[in-house]
């Protein structure tokens, strides 16, 4: 997944919607851990901003 923190408002939306907990804040931005994240685009569909996309074809096919 790719972050746009240019318009990420660090609401954490995507941290309560991730079903495998694959995603956690750090001070400065946002964290995936790709071993956890099933590519599921839970997170980028919640996300109020659209601040998330997903970056691979196949996150794209899940997505939509």
């Amino acid at each position: 997944m790719k972050v746009n923190f240019d318009i990420c408002d660090r609401c954490a939306t995507c941290i309560a919607v991730c079903p495998v907990s694959a995603i956690m804040m750090d001070i400065e931005s946002l964290v995936f851990d790709e071993e956890l994240c099933t590519e599921c685009g839970i997170c980028v569909i919640s996300c109020p901003v659209g601040a998330l996309t997903a970056e691979s074809k196949q996150d794209m096919k899940r997505v939509t």
